[in-house]
Order: C-alpha cells, then structure tokens, then sequence
C-alpha cells in the first residue's frame, strides 16, 4: 500500500484525533487510558509522515493490535452497556478496515476514506467510552 504526500496527509492530518482524545481522556484522570491512546496517536503520526518506511508501518500495525486486545479484554469486565459500544467500534472497525483493504488490493484510492474514516470513528469511541465511564461512576 504504497501512498504520495497528496493522499497521506489527510491520514496525517485525522491521526492528530487521537492527540485530542487522549488529551481529553487524561483531563478526565483516566490516566492509562489516556497514555495507551497517545502512544496510537504516537505510532500513527509517524507513520503517515512517513508512508513508504515498512519499519513505522508494522509497528504501528502491533501497536493497534495490542490496544484493540486491551480494550477487548476490558470489555469484559464492564457492564452490559460497555460492551455493547466496544463490539460495535471492534464490527465496524473490522467492516472499514475489509472495504479498505479490497479498495487498496484493487488499486483504489478511496480506501484512504475509510482508513480515515477509522481514525474519526475510534478517535470519537475513545471519548465516548469515557463519559459513558464517567456518567457510570457518578450515577453510584
């Protein structure tokens, strides 16, 4: 999946949501969460500034591996409604990153599209498995 400038900067620009999520994760005192989200938003930047190094590329690959595990397996130690919100971020991640992939093995360009629309999708989970977090812990 090789991508010029024109079209990795969007990636670029959409990576800086994870900044914004992380910043407002941790003004929330969810610390670990918080770290965990920068460290994507860490992986992504650098990746997309540099589309073409294989290096950035699979790290940023086992790196959003390693927070999807974490995340799946914090869903199981939450209610109900918790896990209802992470299997549908895991569904429809997991329907973004097919499209994507078929648009990219067939040569088109749009998959771009949904590798951003991924990173506007996870970036508003991020901040929405927070507040419902929060509004949980302030209903007790």
């Amino acid at each position: 999946m090789y991508v010029t400038y024109k079209y990795s900067k969007y990636l670029f620009y959409t990576s800086f949501l994870f900044l914004m999520s992380s910043f407002l994760i941790f003004l929330y005192d969810s610390f670990t969460s918080s770290v965990i989200i920068f460290i994507l938003f860490l992986s992504s930047v650098s990746h997309w500034k540099t589309p073409d190094n294989n290096t950035l590329k699979m790290l940023d690959m086992i790196i959003v591996k390693i927070i999807g595990v974490f995340y799946i397996i914090n869903s199981f130690y939450t209610d109900e409604y918790y896990r209802a919100l992470s299997s549908n971020l895991g569904i429809s991640i997991f329907i973004f990153y097919m499209i994507e992939y078929l648009l990219d093995f067939y040569k088109n360009n749009q998959w771009i599209i949904f590798h951003m629309a991924i990173h506007i999708y996870s970036a508003y989970l991020f901040i929405l498995f927070l507040f419902v977090e929060r509004n949980r812990l302030l209903c007790f």
